[in-house]
């Protein structure tokens, strides 16, 4: 996997921590106009305590910029949402710092084979070794400070796979039952492929603004009635009508039954390459052309086993990885400062 693109496990999928450091900052360092980069330095300020051991407000500042994106571009957290933002932040350190210290406690280690991988990935996306250390240098001041935390983000990485992704298991028998319970969800509703023209009223639009507009619509009616296909009809479309689809031939795709605005329900009733009359909406006047219609169907297991399984290990990451942490908090003293 290209390092660039590379996110661990531990900081994406449940446990809402920190991005792993190490790689974080070689990555933010490697980039075509500078080699090295420095997130600026804020206070060591203690603001919490984790069985002793302190979460500092460079940790914070970091962790909140990795929640609000857009820190940069305001400056800072919005005051309305600062508060929020500050007290996720803090807990997303102080699961990250109780799920390292379970990982010491249970003695985990790292296998050489997977220490060793794990740093010919990272290497790799440097064009040589004296660029690689050069950056470890300028980012982490030592190779040992380097390695130090990137052992501590792999220790994050194997007690986040111990403790919550072997314990949240989703068998092929668990995906069939909830196929089977649930049915009605897997039902592909009656949905028609249309085009369409419109006229639009103009904003506050008096009697006689509307019936200029229905005059419009009834200039282009005929031509619309006698396109032969998809491509005249687009052609239509695209030089006459007045709405967002216009760019687009005036293809809407599919549409579903129970999406469709009153004015479009006449469409089921069409059969394909039939064009519609003039029919009115609120925003104007619309003719619609009928390419396909689709009639509902239950869709098979088959299609729908992918997405029922990333549902439910999505729901049972979140679950497991919630009573981790809240057993590793129950057992810990903590002290907000």
């Amino acid at each position: 996997m290209n390092f660039k693109r590379r996110i661990y496990l531990a900081s994406v999928l449940v446990l809402g921590l920190l991005p792993a450091a190490s790689a974080q900052a070689l990555k933010a360092s490697h980039g075509p106009a500078t080699k090295v980069a420095r997130a600026p330095k804020t206070s060591s300020q203690v603001v919490a305590r984790v069985n002793g051991v302190p979460v500092t407000q460079e940790a914070l500042e970091r962790e909140t910029r990795r929640i609000f994106p857009s820190y940069s571009m305001h400056g800072g957290v919005p005051e309305q949402y600062a508060s929020d933002i500050r007290k996720k932040a803090l807990n997303n350190l102080i699961d990250q710092e109780l799920a390292y210290q379970e990982a010491i406690r249970q003695n985990l280690q790292i296998p050489a084979a997977e220490w060793n991988a794990r740093l010919r990935e990272i290497r790799a996306d440097y064009k040589s070794d004296a660029e690689f250390e050069a950056a470890i240098r300028k980012l982490f001041g030592t190779r040992a400070a380097f390695e130090k935390q990137l052992r501590h983000d792999m220790l994050l990485d194997r007690i986040w796979l111990l403790e919550v992704k072997y314990k949240a298991p989703v068998s092929e028998a668990d995906v069939r039952l909830y196929y089977e319970r649930n049915r009605a969800q897997f039902v592909q509703p009656e949905s028609v492929v249309l085009q369409t023209i419109s006229t639009l009223f103009p904003a506050g639009a008096t009697p006689t603004q509307k019936q200029a507009t229905r005059k419009r619509a009834e200039t282009i009616l005929p031509r619309a009635q006698a396109a032969r296909n998809y491509e005249e009809f687009g052609i239509l479309a695209e030089k006459f009508s007045e709405d967002p689809w216009r760019v687009m031939m005036g293809d809407r795709k599919f549409l579903h039954r129970n999406a469709a605005t009153p004015e479009l329900l006449i469409a089921f009733s069409m059969k394909p390459g039939e064009t519609s009359g003039i029919i009115e909406s609120p925003d104007g006047y619309v003719i619609l052309r009928v390419n396909q219609h689709v009639p509902q169907k239950q869709m098979s297991f088959a299609e729908v086993q992918s997405s029922i399984r990333a549902a439910l290990e999505k729901e049972r990451l979140a679950k497991r990885a919630k009573s981790f942490h809240e057993s590793l908090r129950k057992a810990a003293k903590i002290e907000v400062l």
